[in-house]
């Protein structure tokens, strides 16, 4: 379950900017949950809710999850696609190799907090 490490990645990331900003609770994080990224959103929804549980950041956070499509470039014709699973061929010139150029990756699209009074 790479989730796991994977959200306690963000919430460290989420801690660290925390501590630069000044904010003292999170009450919402939106995540971006690449098609292409083989994370699970059920998976991320539980390592969140497990692990914001004895943080005081977090402990009343909701996680929200959007997906982002996959998209990628042929590198012999050069055109940009859409795909919905890695290794796919090029849907104008049959090629394989596609350069992935976005929907591969999980990240914090944004956060809502409450500022320090």
């Amino acid at each position: 379950m790479h989730e796991l490490s994977l959200v306690a990645s963000l919430i460290k990331m989420i801690e660290d900017k925390a501590e630069i900003d000044g904010f003292i609770r999170v009450k919402s994080v939106y995540l971006k949950v690449g098609t292409l990224s083989c994370a699970d959103k059920d998976a991320l929804d539980f390592a969140f809710n497990s692990l914001k549980e004895n943080n005081f950041l977090l402990s009343s956070a909701k996680l929200f999850t959007e997906d982002e499509k996959g998209t990628a470039t042929c590198p012999v014709c050069k055109m940009k696609q859409e795909i919905a699973r890695l290794g796919q061929k090029c849907e104008k010139c049959g090629s394989y190799g596609l350069h992935i150029e976005s929907g591969n990756n999980v990240y914090i699209d944004k956060i809502i907090v409450e500022e320090e009074e």
